[in-house]
């Protein structure tokens, strides 16, 4: 994960972006075409899950990025862990979280992969975290979040067969980060073999897994 440490701590900045309107023309373009509506309906979807039962419920969000989706969370009155495998995404999600007050969030600089929470989460969720996920850090993932979850955890997938697929994983391999896609039926049997129930909901460039014990 050095790598993707590495690529993320570069452009942490240019990575919050996706989900503000201070962007420049062509990344407003880019954004409208290749991530707009992936971006909203996983984030809708991953919102909705939770959103009738997260009041006082601990919430863990792994890869949080620049932290919009814990601010949500916490502003809708959940106790949530944020954490991220990058010191930049950390701070830039301290940023947001301090410009639009939100409370009861607590941000660690960790990977997950190899972190040992002592406590157990009412709700885990690694959204974009899969996609920087080899096939042996991808099963060390859904056992911590099965281990530490007392009910759902989600995890988004970026899809193989689409047009922004081999477009993003040409930009990547440019910046030194890899990224890896999948495919339907290939993540039905992974959920299998881990003995979990599952529910998948298209996002479009994305699938995201409801996951259960």
């Amino acid at each position: 994960m050095n790598k993707v440490e590495n690529y993320f701590d570069r452009i942490a900045k240019e990575f919050d972006l996706h989900y503000k309107e201070e962007k420049t023309f062509i990344d407003r373009i880019i954004n409208k075409v290749f991530r707009e509506k992936t971006l909203q309906k996983r984030m809708k979807y991953t919102i909705d899950e939770i959103k009738n039962d997260v009041k006082n419920k601990t919430v863990l969000d792994i890869g949080c990025g620049p932290g919009h989706y814990s601010i949500i969370l916490s502003k809708m009155g959940a106790k949530v862990t944020a954490i991220d495998i990058s010191k930049e995404m950390i701070q830039e999600a301290k940023k947001n979280s301090e410009k639009l007050n939100a409370r009861n969030i607590k941000f660690l600089t960790t990977n997950f992969l190899n972190s040992n929470f002592k406590n157990k989460f009412d709700y885990s969720f690694a959204i974009g975290f899969a996609d920087y996920t080899n096939k042996q850090e991808l099963n060390v993932l859904i056992d911590n979040m099965k281990q530490i979850t007392k009910k759902k955890f989600i995890i988004s997938f970026p899809k193989l067969f689409t047009p922004q697929a081999p477009i993003r994983k040409t930009w990547l391999y440019f910046r030194n980060c890899p990224v890896y896609f999948y495919k339907k039926y290939d993540l039905i049997r992974l959920f299998k073999r881990h003995d979990l129930k599952y529910r998948l909901k298209d996002c479009g460039a994305n699938i995201l897994a409801v996951l259960e014990k």
